[in-house]
């Protein structure tokens, strides 16, 4: 009788003794850098945990168990647990929509064609000037350049018609400060050029954007070998 109950019991116990092993392992980056948060399934049992700090993971599972690692903007994988296993995840290539900074966010420059221009690095090279602004000459429906003929002279810009009769320049943004004019900038720096032509897109800067705001962005350095 009692060896009877000893093997129910080893029966009963044999399933969670199987289940209550623990697969130990590494999860890292492309670059193979440690992961931390990486969320560790065995599709099995439904076993879960998340990765440490260091990319480190512990979960119950049996070797062979398939074990399903997910985590966001990183490619889900699936891979058989063995103890000591390391993976290293790859980030998931998406299509994004082209965006326009506006203020402290983005939009999609789809969704307001008519209230922001966007001018590329491109476009200025075919129009070496001296002053940024007499390159858009032409290129921006709305925005009117007018030049003096002065030596030295800034030209006149005016975004969407005259709004006032004592003081009609934009503001300039360079790389998140506000400046008066870009006299200063040479146009071989700068990397793109956004108009901001209504009050939806403006409105962050306030009233000194009654007038229009150009957000600049220049050109900053770049990982890999020189050019000349």
């Amino acid at each position: 009788m009692r060896n009877f109950i000893f093997s129910f019991l080893a029966l009963i116990l044999l399933p969670m003794g199987i289940y209550a092993q623990s697969i130990k392992g590494k999860v890292s980056d492309e670059n193979g850098l440690p992961l931390p948060g990486v969320s560790v399934t065995n599709t099995v049992s439904n076993a879960s945990t998340v990765s440490d700090f260091d990319g480190n993971f512990s979960v119950a599972a049996q070797a062979g168990n398939p074990l399903k690692f997910t985590f966001i903007g990183y490619n889900d994988v699936t891979m058989n647990a063995s103890d000591g296993m390391t993976l290293s995840m790859q980030v998931a290539s998406t299509n994004l929509n082209e965006v326009v900074v506006i203020g402290y966010g983005t939009t999609k420059k789809a969704d307001i064609t008519g209230s922001i221009a966007v001018v590329k690095e491109k476009e200025f090279k075919d129009r070496p000037n001296a002053n940024p602004l007499s390159s858009l000459q032409g290129k921006v429906a709305g925005v009117i350049i007018t030049n003096s003929g002065k030596p030295g002279d800034s030209p006149g810009i005016y975004i969407r018609g005259i709004g006032s009769v004592a003081y009609n320049d934009p503001i300039y943004i360079v790389d998140g400060t506000i400046a008066n004019n870009i006299s200063y900038l040479n146009p071989n720096d700068i990397e793109s050029m956004s108009i901001l032509k209504d009050a939806s897109s403006s409105a962050i800067y306030g009233i000194r954007a009654a007038n229009g705001v150009i957000v600049i962005t220049t050109k900053m350095g770049k990982k890999g070998r020189r050019k000349y």
